[in-house]
């Protein structure tokens, strides 16, 4: 069979999982608990780098700020089936060459956890090109911060994993996934329905189901170039990525 549409995932996905048997029609009700366990699983990839195909970028025009909010509806519009991303690949800032007129990017380092953004004593610093910043994933919408704060010559770019996006009903079509992916939806939805109609594990299931993530997780993982914090290199300005030289002995 052909499978062009979710209902066509969640049919075929009910009769791998022994669910229903060869010929039998499944009920509305299971389809529809199926398709909640697709994108339950989507939801769930989502937060996984390696298993989503692309990264996206947003940008926006400095204003001035310290910061700036990220999500649906946000200054950086990227979003997750409608709420926010749940981290910020990478980030930098661009602005343009006084003397040749060409783009010029600076690379922001990132702040991994609140704890160290707290450490930076003057966060509304300003004046200087912007270094790192801090994102933090609200409950809808992020608000990401940068240091020191960059003024209006500079245009911030960020990049975040695709939205691997939601069926909205069992007609949706099966394109708008890689067919890699409909084959990992298939076997991991089958693999998660047995338990729900009380029914044991199957070995066999669940290796075919590891074995369909492992595949597009293979081609979806980039590991990215090590990279050291860039240093301060501004005599006798604070910087919180370089600690202060010891004090000589008396």
């Amino acid at each position: 069979m052909a499978l062009v549409t979710a209902q066509d995932l969640c049919d075929f996905a009910l009769r791998i999982a022994s669910v229903n048997g060869q010929g039998q029609t499944p009920s509305p009700s299971d389809e529809a608990d199926t398709l909640l366990v697709v994108n339950m699983l989507l939801t769930e990839w989502q937060l996984n780098r390696w298993l989503v195909w692309n990264i996206v970028e947003a940008s926006f025009q400095s204003t001035g700020a310290a910061s700036y909010t990220v999500g649906s509806g946000g200054n950086f519009p990227l979003s997750f089936a409608g709420g926010r991303p749940d981290i910020i690949d990478s980030a930098y800032a661009r602005t343009t060459d006084p003397v040749s007129g060409l783009p010029v990017d600076t690379f922001l380092y990132p702040f991994m956890a609140r704890e160290g953004y707290d450490r930076v004593a003057s966060k509304a610093l300003g004046g200087y090109p912007p270094e790192s910043f801090f994102y933090d994933a609200g409950a809808t919408i992020g608000t990401i911060y940068f240091y020191p704060v960059p003024d209006a010559t500079w245009t911030l770019r960020i990049k975040a994993k695709s939205d691997l996006g939601q069926f909205a009903a069992l007609s949706s079509p099966l394109s708008v996934l890689p067919a890699a992916y409909v084959t990992a939806l298939l076997w991991n939805t089958a693999e998660r329905l047995r338990p729900l109609y009380g029914m044991a594990p199957r070995p066999d299931l669940t290796q075919m189901a590891a074995t369909s993530r492992l595949a597009i997780g293979a081609s979806s993982t980039r590991v990215a170039q090590a990279q050291q914090p860039t240093p301060s290199n501004r005599s006798g300005v604070y910087s919180h990525l370089v600690a202060p030289p010891a004090a000589e002995a008396g």
